[in-house]
């Protein structure tokens, strides 16, 4: 992950600019208080600590927070300050995210490990992953596309933003006291990869090889570091489409990361579940994500669109997604071509509308009887 900071401040240095901005990520040391003598929850590179954070101006008014603290992230001798430097650059990046669906960050505190310690809201819910196994187990279908709306929403606004999230789970979307759901530890595992040293994105990212795109296990002969990018994070979304639509995180039916791993490598995706809400339109969907190629998932915009409405008039930013809406490339007519629209004659379950598509790959459509048609790709 890497942020570019453009500013242009006449008679002050890069380093004054740094310093002034690192400045404004408010430490909050002597306003969090511990709940417990335990951390309420583990993950990959951090313990996650329930505490209470009381106002300054009403002492008596607290809320609950939620304090993760950052583990050893090398073991250079001097390395301290240099990494409290780089985290403290990519915290004051996050300060500055503001959205309903993305976690907000209250500020730092000094007192819980080597390393500033970041607070956030606490999600009463927990995480995806709890909240589907509890509370959300009698969630409708409309339910668990509004809580895919909001991370489709979430992750739009991080990537308008040139954030790539790198590591989306089921663990890093939390969910709160109102069933919205919010995304979390968006870059951080790089972070962590870049601060150790590792030689590949692999060793920060682990245990969620079954949501994260096969891309980045690869490593060339170059020993050439791989890093997460906007179509990983397509991939990745896939998998949450499919755990909250049926419950159940990808593989489930394999019991070890590297039996994944073997599959990730010879391109198998999960099976399709039994569960009738994965219907043939929200199966191709998964498929687009799921692509082998990067350059050829679909965008978000896109799968933003299939998920508000998959039977309704749809842009196909990508060839894979030709056979979302059910409209099967053998019953739709070319009306009209253009050099950005085309507008189609769709014939689908017995009836017949015009359906327009925004060509973005004009390579992928081949000719048949005369009419430009679009290539899909099933699996």
């Amino acid at each position: 992950m890497r942020y570019k900071l453009i500013l242009h401040y006449p008679g002050l240095n890069a380093n004054t600019l740094m310093a002034s901005f690192l400045s404004t990520i408010p430490n909050l040391t002597a306003y969090v208080a511990k709940q417990g003598i335990y951390p309420a929850a583990h993950g990959g590179f951090a313990d996650i600590w329930m505490c209470t954070l009381s106002n300054e101006a009403y002492p008596s008014i607290t809320q609950h927070v939620a304090v993760k603290v950052l583990r050893s992230l090398g073991s250079g001798f001097n390395d301290g300050e240099k990494h409290e430097k780089r985290l403290r650059r990519e915290l004051a990046v996050w300060l500055k995210l503001k959205h309903p669906q993305v976690l907000p960050l209250y500020g730092i505190v000094s007192d819980f490990g080597p390393y500033p310690s970041m607070v956030c809201p606490w999600m009463d819910k927990g995480n995806l992953n709890n909240y589907l196994n509890g509370d959300g187990r009698s969630l409708t279908v409309e339910g668990r596309y509004k809580i895919l709306s909001q991370v489709c929403a979430g992750l739009a606004y991080l990537h308008s933003h040139s954030v790539v999230h790198g590591d989306l789970t089921g663990c890093n979307v939390l969910i709160n006291g109102d069933g919205d759901a919010c995304l979390s530890d968006f870059g951080l595992s790089t972070i962590i990869s870049d601060l150790q040293g590792v030689s590949t994105f692999t060793s920060s990212i682990g245990g969620n090889v079954r949501f994260a795109a096969p891309e980045l296990y690869e490593v060339g002969d170059d020993d050439i570091r791989t890093f997460p990018t906007t179509h990983s994070d397509i991939y990745s979304l896939g998998s949450i489409i499919l755990q909250t639509l049926t419950g159940v995180i990808p593989y489930h039916y394999m019991r070890t990361d590297g039996q994944v791993l073997i599959e990730l490598s010879r391109g198998v995706h999960p099976r399709r579940p039994q569960d009738p809400i994965v219907t043939e339109a929200r199966w191709g969907l998964l498929c687009a994500c799921w692509e082998r190629d990067p350059l050829r998932r679909p965008t978000l915009e896109a799968v933003a669109e299939c998920l508000e409405g998959p039977e309704r008039i749809f842009r196909a930013a990508s060839p894979a997604l030709a056979h979302i809406a059910g409209l099967h490339p053998d019953a739709m007519v070319n009306l009209s071509h253009g050099q950005k629209m085309e507008t189609w004659r769709a014939h689908y379950e017995g009836r017949c509308q015009d359906v327009q598509v925004t060509v973005v790959n004009p390579r992928e459509r081949r000719s048949s009887g005369g009419n430009a048609k679009y290539r899909t790709y099933r699996t």
